[in-house]
């Protein structure tokens, strides 16, 4: 599909199918003024908050929280006594989404932390199933996330990172100069060990502008 194509479809999505609340546009505005505009698309949140629905989670966690635009979209497609548990590494981005979940109108079923996620994971109660898993955060570290996470994962945990095509990069058959080995070549893993190559889980990469990889853990 060619660029401008693939252009014109995002903007029919955006158009006449996505539907953001104000507190989302508010945080994009925001973000775009930051020059931090990096969160998912809206169409992306979209894919997110149908992904939510159809597993009706318990337990979520979103590790790279950014402004709390992505936050937004699990929270919309949550039942009322579910919990989302959201972790942000920057301090700044932090309060600007403590800031803004706390206008949402499900605002006591979010937790955010101001910590790294490999942190957040290392100390994660054993007792406490994830069922649903979003890594939108330093992409080095994706197949770390998700091996500190498979303990905790519920038999159908739904695994989704997001920038699995590292910018196009993990297309090609070697490692780009402007990534590290372990960037690119841990990426490439992760695609292959949620699309089920391990058997550990079943999915598949969606053909997202910057890639959206799904896993199901079996």
């Amino acid at each position: 599909m060619k660029k401008k194509e693939y252009g014109s479809r995002v903007s029919y999505f955006h158009k006449h199918l996505v539907h953001e609340s104000r507190l989302m546009k508010k945080i994009s505005k925001d973000l775009e003024l930051s020059k931090k505009n990096i969160q998912v698309a809206p169409y992306e949140g979209q894919i997110l908050s149908t992904l939510v629905t159809l597993k009706k989670p318990q337990v979520s966690l979103e590790i790279g929280t950014l402004y709390g635009y992505s936050a937004c979209w699990i929270l919309n497609a949550l039942d009322r006594k579910a919990k989302l548990t959201t972790v942000e590494f920057d301090t700044d981005n932090y309060l600007k989404a403590k800031k803004y979940l706390s206008e949402h109108d499900k605002n006591l079923q979010v937790e955010t932390l101001n910590s790294s996620g490999l942190k957040v994971l290392e100390n994660w109660s054993k007792d406490k199933r994830i069922d649903f898993l979003f890594l939108d955060a330093d992409k080095g570290n994706y197949l770390n996330y998700l091996n500190l996470a498979l303990p905790f994962l519920s038999k159908g945990a739904l695994v989704v990172a997001d920038n699995s095509f590292l910018f196009g990069h993990v297309l090609q058959d070697s490692r780009p100069i402007s990534y590290s080995k372990n960037t690119w070549s841990s990426m490439r893993e992760l695609n292959e060990i949620l699309s089920g190559k391990t058997g550990l889980f079943k999915g598949m990469a969606l053909p997202t502008f910057q890639g959206m990889t799904i896993g199901v853990k079996l």
